[in-house]
């Protein structure tokens, strides 16, 4: 489940020619090789470097493109659609999975500064399920959603040590956290 997230989140699925693509910082190149690796990639798959653009900035990047139509179209059945991006909605998934899955989600699209946590989308729908799931797992009391209008993004955030303890150890729990995205899980490390 915690892949799943984070396709949802950083993931491309371009169902038309059946291939799933993600692009990461530089940096974070090791954490698209873990995913080859969970996917049963192979040495034919190449990791490659690239210029990414967001807003006026350029910066290094990473990528993997998939092609798999069966990947494509099951990841579409679970609600990874080609442009998600404002309209992806919580998967149907069992319970038990849900934290993993919420950290797959939180790594792709969720920061850490100070005490303060935020997970970013376009949909509000996806970011209100993941506060009720939180919410009714007695891991938070509250959130805040915050509606950027500019970008027509939404941002959900959790204030405090306590809270910030409370979901590192929520969404982490099930996972070899080797496998997660090391820059978030060093930043937990700095909130305890």
């Amino acid at each position: 489940a915690y892949w799943l997230g984070f396709l949802f989140g950083d993931g491309y699925n371009n169902e038309d020619r059946g291939q799933v693509e993600v692009v990461l910082q530089h940096r974070d190149k090791y954490h698209l090789h873990n995913f080859v690796s969970f996917v049963g990639g192979n040495e034919h798959v190449k990791v490659n470097n690239k210029l990414a653009n967001i807003g006026n900035n350029e910066y290094k990047a990473c990528r993997v493109i998939l092609t798999s139509q069966k990947m494509s179209s099951n990841l579409a059945k679970l609600g990874c659609i080609q442009n998600k991006s404002l309209v992806v909605k919580y998967p149907k998934i069992s319970s038990e999975f849900d934290s993993s899955f919420i950290a797959g989600y939180f790594d792709a699209n969720g920061s850490i500064s100070r005490d303060r946590i935020a997970i970013y989308s376009g949909s509000e729908c996806i970011l209100n399920t993941i506060s009720q799931i939180l919410i009714t797992n007695n891991i938070i009391s509250s959130g805040k959603l915050i509606f950027d209008t500019k970008s027509k993004g939404v941002s959900y955030h959790l204030h405090g040590k306590n809270q910030a303890q409370l979901f590192y150890n929520y969404i982490y729990s099930n996972l070899d956290v080797s496998k997660c995205l090391k820059r978030k899980i060093d930043k937990f490390s700095q909130v305890s």
